[in-house]
């Protein structure tokens, strides 16, 4: 990890002490970072688990907040985070946090110094993954490879109400899941979700190649915005009326 002021676009001193990932005896890969203001914290999410740095000092120091997180197998993926005023989501790989049965999402309570897991639930089916989290419209969306949340099928996109905890039943968009579909990437603009990864069929109408443009409420595909693109899309970004994205490869048909 690395700190860079973006003033002068120069690095900064500030050396964080990531533990080494068990499993390679390495410096783990770092997939996401998450920034509380109210507590001064960095969340990071990495291949070894998520830890959190005090920001307040410029050095970065390394909290003692370490969540026991367990996979399957290998190390606990964090490939997604997002901060809901004082509950910090994490989603990515494992079957357990602080020996409680989690399945690839899990929230903390950050209020406080420590980060205590709370009692809310949402697990992914077995064997599949969380890859991204977006809090948009008064809900947090979840992308990834999974066909059941909360034992209610909804595959690979799903919304839940942060403050009762509860999948939105409301929001249900119904992806085929031929093909071992996946959403990588979660944007928001005005009323609308769009989601990126590698599918075609929404609602059993072909095809939404990679990316479609949904209703934040009910999750219905613009049958007329298909961009219909070539490449799995692992990345969105939104700024008035761009949507930036980033992909695996540069051929947009």
């Amino acid at each position: 990890m690395e700190a860079i002021d973006v003033d002068t676009g120069e690095q900064i001193i500030w050396t964080p002490n990531i533990p080494d990932d068990p499993e390679t005896s390495s410096v783990p890969e770092v997939f996401s970072l998450s920034y509380s203001s109210a507590n001064e914290t960095l969340y990071a999410g990495s291949s070894n688990g998520v830890f959190s740095f005090d920001v307040a000092s410029e050095t970065g120091i390394l909290t003692s907040w370490t969540p026991n997180i367990q996979p399957a197998s290998g190390s606990g993926n964090i490939y997604a985070m997002e901060i809901v005023d004082d509950t910090l989501y994490i989603g990515g790989e494992f079957t357990s946090v602080d020996t409680q049965p989690r399945v690839n999402l899990a929230a903390f309570d950050i209020s406080t110094p420590g980060g205590v897991l709370t009692i809310w639930e949402a697990d992914t089916d077995s064997g599949t993954s969380v890859y991204t989290l977006k809090s948009a419209n008064d809900l947090v969306y979840v992308g990834g490879n999974f066909n059941l949340i909360q034992s209610v099928s909804q595959p690979i996109i799903a919304a839940f109400d942060p403050l009762t905890g509860d999948i939105d039943a409301t929001f249900n968009p119904i992806f085929d899941t031929l093909n071992n579909p996946f959403v990588k990437a979660i944007a928001y603009n005005n009323g609308i979700i769009y989601a990126g990864g590698h599918f075609d069929t929404i609602n059993a109408i072909n095809p939404y190649n990679n990316i479609a443009s949904l209703s934040a409420s009910t999750g219905t595909p613009d049958s007329s915005w298909t961009p219909n693109l070539s490449f799995d899309v692992h990345a969105l970004a939104t700024k008035n009326n761009y949507l930036y994205i980033g992909e695996s490869n540069e051929d947009l048909s």
